[in-house]
């Protein structure tokens, strides 16, 4: 951001007012929560998605724009999460930067939508917030407790989360193998998931001057275990012939890590500092039972070491920007399989990222016309005992945007970029998962890594100031090498990762926000999405049109939202996945003494499907429903408390980086 908006923030980063500001800058956007903003919920993550970009949630877990993509959280420029940022107040936040797409020195945190949440100066002070949110008849639930300690140079801060789901489903699979007829199944099927996650972390910061320090240390725990009783339909299998079968999926990953932080001022520029280091564990089981003897089976074991820092480097130089970032990531994985034979392997992971970046107002063009031009290397290297040669990739991906403010109700930005990336080692894997006797799952050691270039428009339109504004998201992707599942045939037939030849994409999203009163709040969105690829089964050329939007109120003691989101589609090789109707209304009352209580009513119209084609090897056809989750009632209470006096301390947050399992989507036990 250049001098003049600096001035132009720290102006109006001391007006309170009701009615939030906004400032377009060559990347981002930058808003300053009003007091209406601030008080929506109970928690910041509530009152940054009160904002016009975001879906109003009240005692959330997750940030999404309001076409319902996911959003990551920086806090004070580094990277977070929303358990993180539900630990402040509304009140709290000095300014929220959205990036609509992470600039390239964000790259290796996510390639979508970023927001980077600033703090604003704390008090010496103890501050306690509990929120405790259950389901009255399902088990359901999330509770959170942070405590934080903090005089003029220090911050400790301890934090405990929890997140528990212990539900039942119905499901009804049909399997057709149309060259083996004889082999075809229709099974009723009844589930159980009962799992949870949850960790605990305590930090520490000290501030000086110029310099801030942060160490944390943090300790998770996720087990989960899905168990099946499939009972063979009549019409498909009579007689003899007929095989009831159960199936149980279990898996658990424990994960230790410890978190460094260091910032410096220089000048006008600022330095960063940040290292991680985590030690985890993950193990997957899988057991197919038929008539009572034990049948396919698969499990193993894998201990994960990583070590992960980075430097960035800010310096404004006249009137230009300049960004420097590198970071390099290590990660070593013993893998360790038991059934359905023992054998060992190892696999190592280096990445390198390195990036630069500057940005500011192109000449002779005046205030009108803004830029940001980077450019991004990465290098990674797989090397596993297992497999010759290793896998090993190196990619320049450039980046631009332009953007320009047209009037002072319309502006637009335009973006061109390239990414790159690699299979994970649980895509890599070749560990099958049997999922009926026929069938099974596994992932590929033979990947490569995909390239993707992409072009996005994202017009502004304020219609009516404060009351109306329309939003546009017109972009379109080309992708070569993409990862993809596809059905192989053989015995038993199966589901793999695989590198298909290309893949186009193009999403065009309109999104509104309506403010006709001063409590009232209308967001409705329309986006439509073509999906184009060739597997080696098929060709897909399909595009489906979604819709939805949510109403919220805002008062100071009442606060409701109302979300509403249409069916949607995945497409993912040779399957696709159908979700349902989605309805919940949410109140929240404020009560006397920082305690508020919340209800909600979450209806999930049951009509999840899943479907897996590959013309005359496989037609597989998955319908489930969660009858608990079809009107579930969650009823929750906050409780906050605060006491100190006010002295100025930055806050600062690093993420706990998260290693690669090694275990694919197919070995995770899964609600």
């Amino acid at each position: 951001m250049s001098e003049e908006k600096d001035a132009v923030a720290k102006e109006l980063a001391d007006i309170v007012g009701e009615s939030n500001r906004e400032i377009h800058t060559d990347e981002s956007d930058i808003y300053y929560l009003s007091s209406k903003n601030q008080r929506f919920g109970t928690n910041a993550l509530d009152a940054i998605s009160s904002l016009r970009q975001f879906t109003p949630v009240i005692d959330g877990m997750s940030l999404t724009t309001v076409d319902q993509k996911s959003v990551a959280i920086l806090i004070n420029g580094h990277p977070s999460t929303p358990q993180d940022l539900r630990g402040y107040t509304g009140k709290e936040i000095k300014k929220v930067t959205y990036y609509p797409v992470a600039p390239p020195r964000y790259s290796d945190i996510t390639d979508g939508p970023i927001v980077d949440v600033t703090v604003k100066v704390d008090k010496d002070y103890i501050n306690a917030f509990v929120s405790v949110s259950n389901s009255v008849n399902s088990g359901y639930g999330t509770d959170q407790a942070v405590l934080r300690w903090a005089d003029s140079l220090n911050m400790v801060r301890a934090d405990y989360f929890i997140d528990y789901r212990d539900l039942r489903s119905d499901k009804h699979d049909s399997y057709i193998y149309p060259g083996s007829a004889g082999l075809d199944r229709d099974y009723r099927t009844s589930s159980k998931y009962k799992g949870h996650y949850q960790y605990g972390k305590i930090s520490w910061q000290n501030t000086a001057k110029k310099d801030y320090l942060y160490l944390s240390g943090m300790f998770s725990h996720n087990p989960g275990d899905r168990e099946y009783e499939n009972r063979a339909s009549d019409g498909f299998v009579a007689g003899d012939e007929e095989e009831d079968y159960s199936r149980s999926l279990s898996s658990n990953t424990d994960v230790g890590s410890i978190n460094f932080f260091y910032m410096r001022k220089t000048g006008k520029g600022r330095l960063d500092m940040q290292a991680n280091g985590s030690i985890g564990k993950t193990s997957s089981e899988n057991i197919l039972w038929y008539r009572g003897a034990q049948g396919n089976s698969t499990s193993f074991t894998n201990h994960t070491y990583m070590a992960y820092g980075k430097l960035m480097y800010y310096l404004p130089v006249r009137k230009v920007n300049l960004f420097f970032t590198g970071s390099y990531s290590y990660q070593h994985t013993d893998h360790d399989r038991t059934l359905p034979s023992r054998y060992t392997y190892d696999t190592d992971r280096n990445t390198i990222n390195l990036s630069a970046a500057m940005t500011g107002k192109i000449p002779y063009l005046g205030r009108r016309l803004s830029y940001n031009l980077g450019v991004a290397m990465k290098y990674q290297d797989i090397r596993n005992t297992r497999q010759d040669p290793d896998l090993t990739r190196c990619n320049f991906t450039p980046y631009l945007t332009l953007s320009s403010t047209i009037s002072k109700k319309l502006f637009i930005r335009l973006r061109g970029y390239v990414k790159s990336g690699m299979p994970s080692l649980g895509e890599l894997s070749s560990e099958p998962t049997y999922q009926e006797s026929n069938l099974a799952w596994r992932g590929d050691p033979d990947l490569k890594g995909w390239t993707m270039y992409g072009v996005a428009l994202q017009p502004e339109y304020v219609i009516v100031p404060g009351r109306l504004a329309m939003n546009g998201d017109f972009s379109f992707r080309y992708t070569t090498d993409p990862i993809k599942s596809v059905v192989f045939g053989g015995s038993p037939v199966e589901v793999r990762y695989a590198n298909l030849d290309y893949a186009r994409n193009a999403d065009a999203a309109v999104f509104m926000t309506l403010t006709p009163g001063g409590v009232l709040s209308v967001k409705p969105y329309f986006e439509w999405s073509y999906n184009n690829y060739s597997t080696p089964n098929r060709s897909i050329e399909r595009g489906y049109f979604r819709y939805g939007g949510t109403v919220s109120v805002n008062t100071p003691k009442v606060q409701s939202a109302v979300n509403v989101n249409c069916p949607y589609k995945t497409f993912n090789g040779d399957i696709t996945e159908y979700g349902g109707w989605q309805l919940s209304c949410s109140v929240l009352v404020k009560l006397p003494a920082n305690l508020s209580v919340s209800l909600m009513w979450r209806h999930s119209y049951q009509g999840e499907r899943t479907t897996v084609y590959a013309p005359g090897i496989l037609e597989y056809d998955s319908r489930s429903r969660y009858p608990r989750l079809a009107n579930q009632i969650m009823a929750g209470i906050t409780w906050s408390f605060s006491h100190g006096v006010f002295k100025k301390r930055q806050q600062t947050q690093v993420s706990d980086m998260e290693s690669d399992s090694g275990i694919s989507d197919f070995n995770k036990a899964t609600m």
